[in-house]
């Protein structure tokens, strides 16, 4: 069994009365009943208070808290109610609402988001069934429990600042269906621009690789030179700043093409606890200038490693932990606030069992 828990806490209060949602609308949706709409444009747990609610019309003075649903792409999902408030994890649209639009299921760039929808949404009601919640789970021994050493980290960076249209296998034929390349991409690396990040990797261990991979396409206006691979088929760098801006790797590219380029670094190449690194162009061939005859852009980058259970920015995290199945210990360490959420999202548990130092 895999366990992914989570806790942090991010206010929402935007309720919306509407209709509708993906899904069989005459399997979940209950038109003796009012939906309020919640918008959800990122991962996370979210809070809607109970106030909020009534100000927009929901008596929840005469709800009772265990007659709250949540429902999201015509699933129900589980929550948490108070007196005050009710919490629930969202996510934000992934890139299987797109399959479809693919003539390729592997030629969809960056999976891990939808490239037409950018804001989930998940609509709430209160009607006389039982919704779903999270359980809360409460073990006060944790002696001789073993400890969990490390999760599943990774960072991820989409770049949406140009459509780029990509390449069809039949070029002389109209096919409606998305092809290789099609998407959303940084700008042209090119003329000084570049690309790049610079995520906290306070939680990378010592001695622990980091596998970096970004997602490039590049191409060339010189179709002789792809062919023949004469040199003028330019490269493209990626480079970190660890007192000074090193080279990680570098990627030649011939004539149209989407590449994947992996490198590994460990935690000698962080800057202040940060990894910065930008993805650029490099008019050189080996070692000699070449006039720029194609471009560049980049999808995504992601950044894994096996990480310890910190809190980077003191406010919230999510650890993806390898399966178990029994009981642990785990130890998160620089949390700064008093009171912490912590979910079992794999399980559906709230963790109320908590032991500071």
């Amino acid at each position: 069994m895999k366990y992914l828990a989570i806790f942090m806490c991010t206010f929402l209060g935007l309720p919306a009365l509407v209709f509708g949602q993906g899904g069989d609308p005459e399997v979940w949706i209950d038109y003796t009943q009012t939906y309020y709409r919640v918008p959800v444009a990122q991962d996370g747990v979210y809070r809607i208070l109970k106030s909020d609610l009534k100000n927009a019309g929901m008596p929840t003075e005469t709800i009772l808290n265990d007659n709250y649903q949540l429902f999201e792409n015509g699933t129900e999902i589980p929550i948490n109610v108070t007196a005050t408030y009710i919490e629930f994890y969202g996510k934000s649209p992934r890139g299987d609402l797109d399959e479809e639009l693919y003539e390729k299921l592997e030629n969809q760039t960056a999976p891990g988001y939808s490239q037409y929808v950018d804001t989930a949404y998940y609509y709430l009601m209160a009607g006389a069934k039982k919704g779903l919640r999270y359980k809360p789970y409460s073990n006060t021994n944790v002696n001789g429990l073993s400890k969990v050493a490390s999760h599943n980290k990774e960072h991820f960076f989409y770049y949406k600042e140009v459509y780029q249209l990509g390449q069809r296998e039949y070029v002389t034929l109209f096919l409606p269906d998305l092809g290789a390349g099609d998407g959303w991409y940084s700008n042209n690396i090119d003329g000084g621009y570049y690309a790049g990040g610079s995520p906290d990797l306070t939680d990378l261990p010592s001695g622990i690789s980091a596998h970096f991979k970004a997602t490039v396409v590049g191409t060339n206006s010189r179709i002789a030179d792809a062919l023949n691979h004469d040199g003028y088929n330019q490269n493209v760098w990626v480079e970190y700043n660890s007192g000074g801006w090193k080279t990680l790797g570098i990627e030649y590219f011939f004539g149209y093409e989407r590449k994947d380029l992996d490198f590994t670094f460990d935690n000698s190449y962080l800057n202040n606890g940060k990894f910065e690194f930008k993805v650029e162009h490099n008019r050189n061939y080996q070692g000699n200038p070449k006039g720029f005859k194609g471009q560049f852009t980049l999808c995504q980058v992601n950044i894994s490693y096996k990480a310890n259970l910190r809190v980077c920015n003191g406010k919230s995290a999510i650890f993806d932990i390898d399966a178990d199945n029994s009981d642990r210990n785990l130890e998160m360490t620089n949390f700064g606030g008093n009171s912490p959420h912590i979910y079992d999202l794999t399980n559906e548990l709230f963790l109320d069992y908590l032991q500071n130092g």
